[in-house]
């Protein structure tokens, strides 16, 4: 090997070493990180940092040259004040009351809560029958559901709120409660995980209904900083257009209410 051959690789090799460097420091500096529910498939699903909310987000951000990265925690935590949290730029949702409303994204998706009967259970009709009936609702449904329902519940001693969508599909499924509270697309997903999971065991029946609907308006993202608010709400606009918003929803096979006509 020649001297000038030699020297020629030595550059080249540098030149490499500094170019992956930029783009590391690019990276780095291009990135987000964001708290999501921790037990909410197909919209979230963490074993896998993929879902419906989760790829929204991701390819909205993507768009405007930003990765995100996220952490999964339970949903009580998005009821806390979330700009006092140094390791988080925002989150895919935010219910503190003092929550500032400038720092919200636009509309991004809408999730379709209700309360989940077997297709042959009549007894419950209205939201005074919830008073009387045994349910299991997703943790922080009081938060979420507003004073309709805190009321209907409050004296309510066979109601529970469990962060375990199996659990909740379980007991369900097994004919030992009245009523499941949950986003409907959450409630079918984990139908199929649980007969899947547990094909023996005998279900008194897989056929649900929607008794009441309760909370079906969109969710907003939070951010700390107006940056990044403008640039999800610039990325969201832009798959939304292209269609990719549509096609994230139909892979997990949710109904796009958001932009429906």
């Amino acid at each position: 090997m020649t001297y000038f051959n030699c020297k020629n690789k030595i550059y080249k090799f540098i030149f490499m070493l500094l170019l992956n460097l930029s783009c590391n420091s690019i990276y780095a500096e291009n990135k987000i990180v964001l708290y999501e529910g921790d037990s909410l498939p197909p919209y979230a699903i963490p074993e896998s940092d993929s879902g419906a909310s989760v790829e929204i987000i991701r390819e909205a951000f993507k768009t405007q040259g930003y990765l995100v990265k996220f952490i999964y925690v339970p949903i009580t935590k998005l009821a806390e004040d979330l700009d006092k949290d140094p390791q988080i730029d925002g989150a895919s949702r935010n219910i503190y009351k003092k929550a500032d409303q400038n720092k919200f994204s636009n509309n991004y998706i809408i999730f379709h809560d209700c309360v989940n009967t077997l297709e042959e259970n009549n007894s419950i009709k209205n939201m005074d029958d919830l008073s009387k009936s045994s349910i299991i609702a997703f943790q922080g449904a009081k938060l979420y559901l507003g004073k309709k329902y805190n009321d209907a519940v409050s004296l309510n001693s066979s109601y529970r709120e469990i962060n375990n969508p199996l659990t909740q599909t379980s007991q369900l499924l097994l004919g030992r409660i009245n009523a499941i509270v949950s986003d409907i697309y959450i409630l079918n997903y984990k139908i199929k995980e649980f007969i899947k999971m547990f094909p023996d065991i005998k279900i008194k029946s897989d056929k649900i209904k929607c008794s009441i609907y309760l909370n079906n308006k969109p969710y907003r993202a939070y951010f700390k900083y107006k940056k990044h608010k403008d640039l999800f709400d610039l990325g969201l606009a832009k798959i939304i257009k292209n269609g990719q918003y549509s096609l994230i929803l139909k892979k997990y096979n949710i109904e796009d209410t958001l932009n429906k006509n």
